[in-house]
Parts: C-alpha cells; sequence; structure tokens
C-alpha cells in the first residue's frame, strides 16, 4: 500500500523449541510425525527464521497477502498425489530420484 506495509503470515510445521522438546524427544512421537514431513525431518527455528526475515527484507517487498509454509513438505497436496510420501525422506544432491 501507500505507506510500505506488507503484512504476511509464516507458516511452521513442527519446530525443535524448549517448548516443543518434551514431545519431540519422546522417539515414538518423533517418528510419527516425520513420517508424515516428506523431508524427513522436523524444523529448526533458524528454519522459521530465515522465512521471517526474507518477508521483512527488501527481497521479499514485493509480497504481501501470502501464507509461507516452512513445513517440509506436510502440507504439499502434490506429494501425496504422486506417492512420493512413500518414498521417504526427499535427499539433495543424489541421481536415483524419480
Amino acid at each position: 500500500g501507500p505507506f510500505g506495509v506488507t503484512v504476511n503470515a509464516v507458516a511452521p510445521t513442527f519446530i525443535h523449541t524448549p517448548g516443543t522438546a518434551e514431545r519431540l524427544d519422546d522417539p515414538d512421537y518423533l517418528a510419527g510425525v516425520v513420517a508424515r514431513i516428506p523431508l524427513g525431518r522436523v524444523g529448526q527455528v533458524a528454519e522459521v527464521s530465515a522465512a521471517v526475515i526474507y518477508l521483512a527484507s527488501e527481497a521479499g517487498r514485493m509480497v504481501t497477502g501470502a501464507v509461507l509454509p516452512v513445513d517440509g513438505g506436510w502440507t504439499a497436496p502434490c506429494c501425496v498425489a504422486s506417492g512420493s510420501l512413500a518414498r521417504g525422506p526427499v535427499t539433495r544432491g543424489t541421481d536415483d530420484s524419480p
């Protein structure tokens, strides 16, 4: 708008913090959570912080009215429909991707 204000949101998945440690440090609970995240892990505070910094920076000045998922693919319906969840965690730098 005319005042340079943008309004956005960051939507994280499970993030390992002191507040979530009690649950996420339980191996059975963590396994259930990670099984639903296509990247195969919970997030870190720095990853959510990086998204917030991007939205607040010059690089994000054209972004407004957006919800930025920082969820490792949790909400990506394409992954469920394509069956990629059944293949396990996504890895980078491998030549065996489908």
